[in-house]
């Protein structure tokens, strides 16, 4: 039948024929790409929001992770703190030294100050500053401090000797570690 038809006519059918069978194909292309997009476009949006979800929890837990480091140093100063106190409360008190001084001045001594404190784990030279009535007071101040078993020794500068009476001193006393 297609031999009946003039040679111009059947190139213009040849050519209508291919062009409505590439629109056929082109159709069918066109809807399967749809078809596959919007069967496509759940996973796409679940897999977008799980992103955004584990991306919030990620977020939630670097905040988490910096709260416990902060935790973590205040835990660790507060320890470094509670050791320090601990290792204070086994330390003898200061004032036992100082009642020490005050008991072994008599009438002829009047003590002005005192200064003693803690260094490296021991306690430094107890400085005692002070005025005594006569020379014979001033020694014998110093042989009573010697004679109490927390004082190692007692150094009294002769330059606090060269006066009679009022003399001013500065005892440096070194304690012992009973």
């Amino acid at each position: 039948m297609i031999n009946l038809i003039p040679p111009a006519a059947k190139t213009a059918v040849k050519r209508e024929y291919f062009i409505r069978v590439g629109a056929v194909w082109l159709l069918i292309w066109s809807v399967a790409i749809v078809i596959g997009g919007v069967t496509l476009l759940p996973t796409y949006v679940l897999i977008n929001s799980q992103v955004q979800v584990y991306s919030a929890t990620a977020a939630a837990a670097s905040e988490k992770v910096a709260s416990y480091k902060d935790i973590a140093d205040e835990l660790v100063q507060t320890s470094n703190q509670a050791r320090l106190i601990v290792e204070t409360a086994r330390l003898e008190p200061l004032s036992g030294y100082f009642a020490a001084i005050t008991s072994a001045a008599d009438a002829g001594i009047t003590v002005l100050s005192m200064r003693l404190s803690r260094a490296d784990g021991g306690l430094s030279p107890l400085t005692v500053t002070g005025v005594a009535q006569d020379r014979q007071s001033l020694a014998a101040f110093r042989d009573r401090l010697l004679a109490d078993e927390h004082i190692a020794t007692v150094d009294l500068p002769i330059a606090n000797l060269a006066q009679d009476k009022n003399i001013t001193f500065t005892l440096t006393i070194v304690l012992s570690t009973v």
